[in-house]
């Protein structure tokens, strides 16, 4: 069921290039999950705000959430159908990438993914 949002974005893969070109890379503050009711449609009820996401040490450029992170509670019921990863500033880190098995909520729930849900895979 986990979601690999391993495709990294030109503004991300740029920004790695210049760093070995000497130019210094600023990593975000924080890496944000973002929901999806589609592969375009961000998840756009109340109590919806994208949430920090806390990764584990990267083993052979893979890693994965080391904490759960929890979305919500969320006004009315809908889908969570794919997923991506922002920074603090905006900028969108992976493509949005669908889930394996989307995830329904219901009015007043929260969404919550699990440690090891989320995959990052760099390579």
């Amino acid at each position: 069921m986990a979601p690999t949002p391993s495709a990294l974005t030109s503004t991300l893969r740029n920004a790695l290039y210049d760093h070995s070109r000497g130019k210094r890379f600023l990593p975000p503050a924080a890496v944000l999950l973002a929901l999806f009711t589609s592969s375009e449609d961000e998840v756009a009820v109340g109590g919806y705000a994208r949430r920090p996401v806390v990764m584990g040490a990267p083993h052979d450029g893979r890693g994965t959430n080391a904490e759960p992170v929890t979305v919500g509670p969320l006004d009315a019921g809908g889908t969570v159908t794919h997923v991506a990863l922002f920074d603090d500033r905006g900028q969108q880190l992976t493509a949005v990438h669908p889930l394996d098995i989307a995830v329904r909520w219901e009015d007043n729930d929260a969404v919550v993914f699990d440690p090891g849900f989320i995959v990052l895979e760099i390579g």
